[in-house]
């Protein structure tokens, strides 16, 4: 039988993530940067005046507050660098969010039904898959990736260790609160307790995981390589329960319109 596909953004999360990278830029661009060029603006313009009356043969003395301006230049510079790379990583972050989620939908052809942005008590879970392979509950994280060397990222299924680093064991703390909250809202959605998989995704990295046979409760995978890790799950649902816990779903949706 097939599967009737869906894929759901809740309104007026759709371009909720543009919504929230826009208004994180616009508030380091008037909070932070702006002020900061203004004040180093000033302070330029009174040094440039006191050469020019030293040069017209008055007394003014600007070396100190050519010393002053130069402080305060690497006083700014210091500031506004980290925040432009911060405009910048955000960019590329929401770049690689519309990349993962026109990618999962387009497994809707495959007989998934797809939902971004459930929200819930403890945030909103970024994407869930519900298809005949079970359910899955789906955390993209961004991370910066290095000016050289390969994006490799390994996961031991314990911790993540980002490009060679220290292993971490607290990133995979959230996608299993998220799992848990999704398990949540289907058995109030249905009656029915439905087995939720924790999924951690790396847009950009190559990702050396443990095999799913090995055990791990959560996987972390680049996105490419999530629906080939889908279909080798047994299938567990049938078509009448994708159905319920895909509706059950809409419906909690449906109450954020």
């Amino acid at each position: 039988m097939s599967l009737q596909t869906k894929s759901t953004n809740r309104p007026g999360t759709a371009g909720g993530a543009d919504t929230s990278v826009r208004r994180m830029r616009l508030v380091v661009l008037l909070g932070r940067i702006l002020p900061a060029l203004a004040l180093l603006a000033v302070l330029w313009i009174v040094t440039l005046v006191e050469w020019m009356w030293l040069i017209g043969s008055a007394q003014p003395q600007p070396l100190y507050t050519t010393i002053i301006a130069g402080l305060m230049s690497i006083y700014v510079l210091v500031r506004t660098v980290p925040e432009i790379r911060r405009i910048g990583d955000a960019g590329a972050g929401d770049e690689d969010r519309h990349v993962v989620t026109g990618y999962l939908d387009r497994l809707r052809g495959l007989g998934f039904r797809v939902f971004h942005d459930v929200p819930g008590d403890s945030g909103d879970i970024d994407h869930v898959i519900i298809s005949r392979h079970g359910v899955f509950s789906i955390e993209t994280r961004m991370r910066r990736r290095p000016a050289e060397g390969p994006y490799r990222l390994r996961y031991d299924g314990r911790a993540v260790a980002v490009a060679g680093g220290p292993s971490d064991r607290s990133a995979i703390a959230g996608p299993r609160a998220r799992a848990r909250q999704l398990r949540r809202i289907l058995r109030q959605g249905t009656g029915r307790d439905f087995a939720v998989r924790a999924v951690l995704l790396y847009p950009g990295w190559y990702v050396e995981s443990p095999d799913p046979g090995d055990g791990p409760d959560v996987w972390v995978l680049s996105p490419k390589s999530l629906p080939m890790w889908i279909k080798h799950e047994t299938e567990s649902l049938h078509g009448s329960e994708v159905r319920l816990a895909a509706d059950a779903l809409a419906d909690y949706l449906s109450k954020y319109r």
